[in-house]
C-alpha cells in the first residue's frame, strides 16, 4: 500500500506543474494544422485520400489524413497551429513517416499523430486544460504526453519503440493486449523500448535511466539541434521538478519513481538533468552522428541565450547507482535479443523466399524441358514424315525395319554411369533443388574520395576459405563503406575499425563499433594516413551451416572477416612534402578537399596576416624527374612557373591576399603523370554567400532568383519558363565559392568543374545546393533552391493568405497549373508579375475576375472540393490560354453533397461511397461541391449536364438512384458516389 501511495505521489508530483492551469479557459480551436517551418533534403506530402506524393516546401499546411515521408539524409521542423501564441513543435529525423491523424476538436486543442518509421523531437505547449492531448501513435505503443520536451524513435527493422523524456511526463499504452491494460509513466532523463510481446505487464519494470550510447545510434544531426535549441525550457522546467522534491523530501516523502529518497540521490538526478544534452551531443560527435565544427558552432550559438551553458570540454558524466548500471545492461541484452530473434526471422524468411524461388525454378525448368522436349519430338516427327514422303514403299519398308532395329538395340544397352559431384568420401548426385554454389562475397567494398559523396565499388577476388584481404588507397579517399551482400547466403551484422597512424602508433587503443547508416545503406568506416583494420562479423542465412575462415561456427554459422586497408600520407607521385614561411620553422600541413586537390588556410597560423612567400619542398616518387607550379603573384597579369628538376625546396614569392589558386604538374621524362589543384587562402578571404549563383537555361538565357525570406539567404527561389527542360547552375567567379552537390529528392547529380546541368520536370522541384569556398576549406554553405515552373509570358506568382504563400505547380496535363489550401480557407490572393508586353486575364466561371488596386487577384468564395480559374496570356497577336485548378482539403467528397432544402446521410456500411438525402421537392439542384466540369451525374446510365455550377433534377416519388463520378484534375482519379434522393409526399 505504501508503495502504491508513493507511486501515485510520484505522478502528481510531476504533473504539479500543469493542475495549477487546469482552472484556466483555453481557447479551444475547431480547426488545427501542421505547417512545415523549415525542411532540408528530400521531404515528400501526400494529401488525404489521395496517391500522389507532393514535394514541400516551407510554409507548406498539412491537415488531418495528409502522410509527410522524410527522405535519407533529410529533415523537417513542423509548427502545429490553432491561433495560439504557443504552438507544438516537432521535428522529425531522417527516413520518419508521419500521419497527421487528427489535428482538431471542438472542446479543446487535440494533436494524433502516427509515426510509421525515424525519429522525432518534440516541443509541446499545447496542453493547457484536461480536454488538450497530444499523442504519439507507433507500432507497438500509444505515448499520451503531459509534459513538454520528449524523443520518440521506431526501429525500421523491428517496429519497436523508443521513447525519451528530457522533462515533463508521458503516459504509454503499449498495444499488446495486456489484462488489465498496464500503462508505463515515463519521467524526465527516463526512456524505456516497447516491443511487441504480447500480453505482457513487464514493461513497467523495464524503464530505466536515460542510456546515451543506447539512444545516440538513432538520432539524427537535425534533431540533436532541435534537442538544443530546447535545452532552456528543459533546465526551467525541471528545475521546477527540483524544488517540487525538496519540499517533497522536506515533508519526508521519497520519489520512488524517480530514484530519489533522499538529498544524495537529488544531487545525482540534478547532475544527471543538468548533463543530458551536453551528454548527446558529445556521444554524436564522438560516434560520428554529427559533424563536429558545425554542432559546436550551434552550441556556442545556443550558449549565448542560455542560463546553464553547454559545457563540452566539461569533463562530466552520468552519476548511476550500482542498480541502475545493472538495469541499463539488462534492458540493453533484451533488446539484443529482441534484434537477433528479428533477424532469425528475417533469416527465416530469406530462407522461404529462396526454397520458393528454387521451386519455382525448378517448375520452370520443367516445363521448358518438357516444352522443348515436346518441341523436339515434333521437330522428329514432322522431319520423318517429310523423308517418307520422298521414299518408294519398299523403301519406306525397310526404313521402317532399321528404324526399329535399331530402337531394339538402344533398348539393350546398358547405361552408362552418372557423372558425380564432391570429393573425400565420394559425393552425390546433384539434384534439381540442390542451389548454385559460388564465390559470392558476403559485404561489398566501396571508397570514396574527398567531397564526392558518391562511394565507387572495389573489386576484388572473394573465396570462402580466405577471410583477410588487404588494399592500398590514394590520400584522397576519405572513408570506407561495407554494405551487406545478402545473396551471399550471409549477413554482415557488425563492422568495427582500428587505426594505426603512418608511424606505426595505435591512434586507437581497441576496436570501435560503426554504426549502419541508413542513407548509404551500409558501414561507413573513416580512413586516416597509415593503416586501418576493419573487422567484419556475418552469419549464414542458411541453417546447419558451419563457419570458415576465422570465424567460429555456431547453430547458424558465424563468419569473421578481416580487412586492411594501407592510406598513403603523400599526394600520388610524391613521397613527401612540406610547406613553411621563410625564415620560420613552423611546419603547415595540407588539407586534401578533393581528388587532387589541396588547401591551405594560413590564417590558422598568421591569423588576418597577408603571408608575402611560402617555401614548398617536394619528395619526387621514384618515376618523377620534373615538378612545375604555375600561379599568378600578386599584381600580375601573367602566370609564373616554378620549376623542380629534383627533390628539394623552391620559394612561392608574391603571393595575393585572398584566395591563391595554383596548379602543379608532375612528370615522367617529357610525360605529364599527374596534375594537383593547390588552394591557399591567404588573410583576408571573403566569400559572397549571398549572391553566389550563375543558372542558365540550355540556351544559356539567364535565369533570375532571389530571396524567398528577407531573413534567410539560404532559401532561394528561381522562376523558370515552362518551356525550359534543362537548366544549369554554378558559383559565380565574384563569390569564391564552388558548388559541392546538388540534390533533389533522393536523386544526386553530377557536376563536372562545380557545374551541374539539371533536367527539368513538369512540377515545381526544389534543389538542395550545398557549397564551400573555392579552396574546400572551413563550412558549408547549404542553399534551398525552389524551381517554380510559370507560364510563358509570366515573370512570376504566388498565392498567399495572412501567414503563408505558395507557387502554383504545373500539371502533367498541358496547360494547366494548380495548387491546394487547407479546409478553412476562404479566400487567397494570386499576385502575378506579367512580362513586359503581355496581358494577362482570368476567370471563373466565364466571369472576369479583376485585380485590385496592387494588381493583385482575389480568389474568394472556394468551395470545399475543386475550383477551376481559367486565364490566358496574350502576347501581340497571340493567346493561350491555361487553367488553374484550386483544391480545398477538408470533408470527404461525399458529404459536400447538397441538394435545395434536402438532409444527406452517409451510408454507415459502405465507407461514406453511398449517400442518401431525403427531400420533399420534386424539382430540385444538386451541388456536389467541386466545379461540375470535374463531375459527371448518371441517372439509370443518361448523363445529366449541368446548369452553372449546379445539377437539376427531376425528382419521383421514392427513391431515385444516381451516379456521381468526380475525376480529380490533377491525379486522374475517379471517386464515384452512389447517390440516393428519397423523395417524400409533398408539394410538386
Amino acid at each position: 500500500m505504501r508503495k502504491l501511495v508513493a507511486y501515485v505521489l510520484g505522478v502528481l508530483l510531476i504533473a504539479i506543474p500543469l493542475l495549477g492551469s487546469l482552472a484556466q479557459e483555453a481557447s479551444a480551436a475547431s480547426s488545427r494544422v501542421a505547417v512545415i517551418k523549415e525542411l532540408k533534403g528530400t521531404v515528400k506530402v501526400k494529401k488525404s485520400g489521395g496517391a500522389k506524393e507532393f514535394t514541400a516546401f516551407a510554409k507548406m499546411s498539412l491537415n488531418e489524413g495528409d502522410v509527410l515521408a522524410v527522405g535519407a539524409d533529410s529533415s523537417a521542423v513542423l509548427q502545429f497551429a490553432n491561433g495560439a501564441s504557443e504552438d507544438d513543435q516537432m521535428t522529425a529525423g531522417a527516413n520518419t513517416t508521419l500521419t497527421f491523424s487528427k489535428l482538431s476538436d471542438s472542446k479543446g486543442t487535440t494533436t494524433k499523430v502516427s509515426m510509421l518509421s525515424g525519429s522525432v523531437w518534440s516541443t509541446v505547449k499545447s496542453i493547457k486544460n484536461k480536454e488538450d492531448q497530444f499523442t504519439l501513435d507507433t507500432p507497438t505503443a500509444i505515448m499520451g504526453v503531459r509534459g513538454t520536451n520528449l524523443y520518440v524513435s521506431v526501429d525500421p527493422a523491428t517496429g519497436n519503440a523508443k521513447f525519451m523524456i528530457a522533462s515533463g511526463v508521458g503516459q504509454i499504452m503499449p498495444k499488446n493486449d495486456a489484462q488489465p491494460p498496464v500503462d508505463v509513466f515515463l519521467y524526465p532523463n527516463q526512456q524505456v523500448t516497447i516491443d511487441d510481446r504480447d500480453r505482457t505487464d513487464e514493461f513497467p519494470d523495464e524503464v530505466i535511466v536515460l542510456d546515451i550510447e543506447d539512444l545516440i545510434s538513432g538520432l539524427s544531426p537535425r534533431v540533436i539541434e532541435a534537442m538544443i535549441e530546447s535545452k532552456e525550457r528543459i533546465d526551467g522546467e525541471n528545475q521546477e521538478l527540483l524544488n517540487k522534491i525538496k519540499q517533497q523530501l522536506t515533508a519526508g516523502e521519497g520519489i520512488p519513481s524517480l530514484g530519489v529518497q533522499n538529498e544524495k540521490d537529488l544531487d545525482r538526478l540534478m547532475n544527471n538533468l543538468d548533463f543530458v544534452i551536453a551528454g548527446i551531443v558529445k556521444a554524436a560527435i564522438q560516434k560520428g552522428v554529427v559533424n563536429k565544427s558545425e554542432i559546436e558552432k550551434k552550441v556556442e550559438e545556443a550558449n549565448r541565450e542560455l542560463t546553464k551553458k553547454i559545457d563540452l570540454d566539461k569533463n562530466a558524466q552520468q552519476q548511476l547507482t550500482d542498480a541502475e548500471k545493472q538495469k541499463q545492461e539488462q534492458m540493453k541484452k533484451l533488446q539484443q535479443e529482441k534484434s537477433a530473434q528479428a533477424l532469425k526471422e528475417k533469416q527465416e524468411a530469406l530462407q522461404r523466399q529462396q526454397a520458393e524461388l528454387l521451386k519455382q525454378l525448378e517448375e520452370t525448368r520443367k516445363k521448358q524441358a518438357e516444352a522443348n522436349n515436346k518441341a523436339l519430338e515434333e521437330a522428329k516427327k514432322k522431319a520423318k514424315e517429310a523423308y517418307e514422303s520422298k521414299l518408294s514403299e519398299s523403301e519406306k519398308k525397310r526404313f521402317e525395319e532399321d528404324s526399329k532395329k535399331r530402337a531394339e538395340e538402344l533398348k539393350n544397352q546398358s547405361p552408362s554411369p552418372s557423372p558425380t559431384t564432391g570429393g573425400g568420401g565420394g559425393g552425390s548426385n546433384s539434384g534439381p533443388n540442390t542451389p548454385p554454389t559460388g564465390e559470392i562475397a558476403p559485404f561489398g567494398l566501396y571508397f570514396n574520395s574527398v567531397g564526392s559523396n558518391s562511394p565507387v565499388q572495389k573489386t576484388f577476388t572473394y573465396t570462402s576459405t580466405q577471410s583477410n584481404y588487404a588494399f592500398s588507397v590514394k590520400d584522397d579517399v576519405d572513408f570506407s563503406l561495407i554494405k551487406r551482400n545478402e545473396v551471399s547466403g550471409k549477413e554482415v551484422v557488425s563492422v568495427k575499425y582500428k587505426s594505426i597512424s603512418e608511424n606505426g602508433e595505435d591512434e586507437m587503443s581497441e576496436y570501435d563499433n560503426v554504426y549502419f547508416h541508413e542513407g548509404y545503406g551500409g558501414y561507413l568506416v573513416p580512413l586516416t594516413a597509415g593503416r586501418t583494420h576493419i573487422a567484419i562479423q556475418a552469419v549464414s542465412l542458411q541453417p546447419g551451416t558451419q563457419s570458415i575462415g576465422s570465424g567460429e561456427g555456431s547453430g547458424q554459422g558465424s563468419y569473421t572477416y578481416e580487412l586492411t586497408i594501407d592510406k598513403s600520407a603523400s599526394p600520388e607521385g610524391l613521397t613527401a612534402w612540406s610547406v613553411w614561411v621563410p625564415q620560420d620553422e613552423t611546419e603547415m600541413f595540407w588539407e586534401i578537399t578533393g581528388t587532387d586537390k589541396y588547401a591551405m588556410d594560413l590564417n590558422e597560423w598568421y591569423p588576418d596576416v597577408a603571408v608575402a612567400a611560402l617555401d614548398l619542398s617536394l619528395e619526387f616518387a621514384a618515376n618523377i624527374t620534373k615538378a612545375e607550379l604555375s600561379y599568378t603573384p600578386a599584381n600580375a597579369q601573367t602566370l609564373r612557373t616554378v620549376t623542380w628538376t629534383a627533390s628539394g625546396s623552391q620559394t612561392i614569392t608574391e603571393l595575393q591576399e585572398g584566395f591563391n589558386k595554383l596548379t602543379l604538374k608532375l612528370y615522367s621524362g617529357s610525360n605529364l603523370k599527374s596534375t594537383k589543384e593547390l588552394w591557399i587562402a591567404n588573410g583576408f578571404s571573403e566569400v559572397d554567400e549571398y549572391n553566389p549563383f550563375d543558372i542558365k537555361t540550355g540556351q544559356g538565357i539567364a535565369v533570375a532568383y532571389q530571396n524567398r525570406y528577407e531573413d534567410n539567404y539560404a532559401e532561394l527561389i528561381a522562376y523558370v519558363g515552362e518551356e525550359v527542360s534543362r537548366i544549369s547552375i554554378e558559383a559565380k567567379p565574384s563569390s569564391m565559392l564552388r558548388i559541392q552537390t546538388v540534390r533533389e529528392d533522393r536523386q544526386s547529380y553530377s557536376g563536372s568543374n562545380g557545374k551541374f546541368d539539371i533536367d527539368l520536370g513538369a512540377e515545381n522541384t526544389v534543389l538542395n545546393v550545398t557549397a564551400k569556398n573555392v579552396a574546400g576549406l572551413g563550412e558549408e554553405y547549404d542553399y534551398s533552391l525552389l524551381i517554380v515552373r510559370v507560364p510563358t509570358g509570366i515573370n512570376s506568382w504566388k498565392v498567399t493568405e495572412e501567414d503563408w504563400e505558395q507557387a502554383p505547380q504545373r500539371a502533367s496535363t498541358p496547360r494547366r497549373y494548380y495548387f491546394d489550401v487547407y479546409s478553412g480557407t476562404n479566400s487567397v490572393r494570386l499576385e502575378v508579375e506579367q512580362t513586359a508586353g503581355n496581358l494577362f486575364q482570368l476567370t471563373r466561371n466565364g466571369q472576369p475576375v479583376t485585380p485590385d488596386s496592387n494588381g493583385d487577384y482575389m480568389l474568394d468564395n472556394l468551395l470545399a472540393g475543386i475550383n477551376l480559374y481559367e486565364f490566358s496570356i496574350t502576347s501581340g497577336n497571340a493567346t493561350t490560354n491555361y487553367e488553374l485548378i484550386v483544391e480545398k482539403y477538408g470533408d470527404s467528397q461525399a458529404s459536400l453533397l447538397r441538394i435545395d432544402n434536402g438532409y444527406a446521410e452517409n451510408d454507415p456500411n459502405n465507407d461514406a461511397q453511398n449517400v442518401t438525402i431525403t427531400t420533399i421537392l420534386s424539382q430540385a439542384y444538386l451541388t456536389v461541391g467541386t466545379d461540375p466540369r470535374f463531375v459527371k451525374l448518371e441517372q439509370n446510365g443518361v448523363l445529366i449536364a449541368a446548369e452553372g455550377d449546379r445539377f437539376p433534377l427531376e425528382l419521383q416519388e421514392g427513391a431515385n438512384a444516381y451516379v456521381v463520378t468526380i475525376t480529380h484534375p490533377i491525379t486522374k482519379e475517379e471517386e464515384v458516389i452512389q447517390l440516393t434522393i428519397v423523395k417524400f409526399y409533398g408539394p410538386a
